[in-house]
């Protein structure tokens, strides 16, 4: 009766190796993967917990646990799981940068802030510690530290997704007031007195998002007209903010009312989209244009378009921007090369003499443009922004001319 017992007992014991090989491990891993992916954390953790009871040393199954419990967002459970694998492994960096993801998604900065690298690690893994916690300063609402990060990893050449939108939110929120001038000086190829436009831009930061006004004169055909603006950027949240603004305008060459609107957000992998709408009223005609943007950063370029759509009573006109841009360093210098074609790029002002036709048609006319900008920061409170564009448009109906338009925006930030 003893030896058949034993073999029993023994057959037991063997079963559950033999059963083990022949569960396939790298297939099950890839079917828990699967099912998070598709959101089904339920799921993908059974199969998790049944891989790890063959394998308990499997740890980047234990790892993918975790992060199905951060991405349901029940952070008790995924917290405590990943700091115990970075307590049995502290040099295991995968397991090190869930911890970080687990930590800035809670708002736990100051703990954030308190990891430090490895002397294990390559330059590499430091500029991404770094990366963290320009954003947890940022959280903290410490640009100026948070800046001193973003400027840095620029400098070295770093490309972090949303690093360069990151560093233009410090630099705008550094600077608590800005004053800018602007001055344009337009000529032409056909017999028409120059063109000049001078515009004065106050800003100032508020608790709900910068607020600004500016007045602006023109004088062209030897008429003169002025407008004050006011707009308004409130953040929404800390993917979204929104335009809002107001003008009125004086004489003939402004519209006497213009009001604008726009929606903007910050997507992943650096990508932005905006929608919005623009009104502007003359004495005898009435214009609503819509405009979508989209754009994306690229290390250190910035790809950008913007369509608008004026629809008409007979007619839906449509005009459209392509832009790009090139960074230099930290400092946000850069130089800009937009490309206009469609019917009025620029929706602020008469296109042409009053006089010369009904006002509703002028809006409607054909052009064609290139700029260049050129950006360059003095230093962190002044900056220059000198342009040069060419234009070919319709003044009338099958009649064109090039207009070459050049000046300056002079930029004074301060506290």
């Amino acid at each position: 009766m003893l030896r058949p017992f034993c073999f029993l007992v023994i057959g037991i014991f063997l079963s559950t190796p033999i059963h083990a090989q022949t569960i396939d491990i790298e297939a099950l891993f890839s079917q828990a993967r699967e099912l998070a992916y598709k959101k089904d954390y339920d799921s993908s953790r059974l199969l998790l917990d049944k891989l790890l009871f063959y394998q308990p040393k499997y740890r980047d199954a234990a790892l993918f646990k975790a992060r199905t419990w951060l991405w349901e967002e029940n952070w008790s459970a995924g917290q405590s799981l990943v700091d115990s694998l970075v307590n049995t492994d502290s040099l295991w960096t995968e397991a090190f940068w869930v911890k970080a993801d687990a930590l800035l998604w809670t708002g736990q900065y100051n703990k954030l802030l308190g990891l430090t690298p490895s002397s294990f690690w390559s330059g590499d893994e430091s500029m991404l510690l770094k990366w963290y916690q320009a954003r947890a300063w940022h959280e903290l609402k410490n640009y100026e530290e948070s800046l001193i990060i973003t400027r840095e990893l620029l400098d070295a050449g770093a490309s972090f997704p949303g690093l360069r939108i990151l560093h233009g939110a410090n630099l705008q929120q550094s600077r608590q007031r800005h004053v800018q001038l602007d001055y344009q000086f337009s000529t032409f190829d056909v017999p028409i007195p120059n063109w000049q436009w001078l515009s004065v831009e106050y800003a100032q930061k508020a608790l709900t998002g910068p607020l600004l006004v500016r007045g602006t004169y023109i004088n062209r055909f030897n008429l003169n007209s002025t407008q004050i603006e006011a707009e308004w950027y409130p953040r929404i949240n800390k993917k979204t903010y929104a335009y809002a603004g107001l003008g009125f305008g004086s004489g003939l060459l402004f519209p006497g009312l213009r009001m604008g609107g726009e929606l903007f957000r910050d997507l992943p992998k650096s990508f932005e989209f905006s929608a919005g709408w623009r009104y502007i009223q003359f004495a005898d005609s009435r214009i609503h244009s819509f405009t979508l943007a989209a754009g994306k950063y690229a290390g250190k370029y910035w790809l950008g378009i913007r369509p608008f759509f004026i629809p008409t009573a007979s007619n839906v006109y449509l005009t459209n921007t392509l832009q790009i841009r090139r960074y230099f360093g930290a400092d946000n210098s850069w130089i800009n090369l937009t490309y206009g074609i469609g019917n009025s790029p620029d929706l602020d002002f008469r296109l042409n003499s009053p006089d010369a036709a009904p006002s509703n048609q002028l809006f409607l006319l054909a052009a064609t443009l290139i700029r260049l900008d050129v950006q360059w920061k003095f230093n962190p409170q002044f900056s220059a922004k000198p342009f040069v564009e060419f234009k070919n448009e319709e003044f009338l109906p099958g009649s064109y001319r090039t207009r070459i338009s050049t000046g300056t925006t002079l930029l004074f930030q301060f506290k």
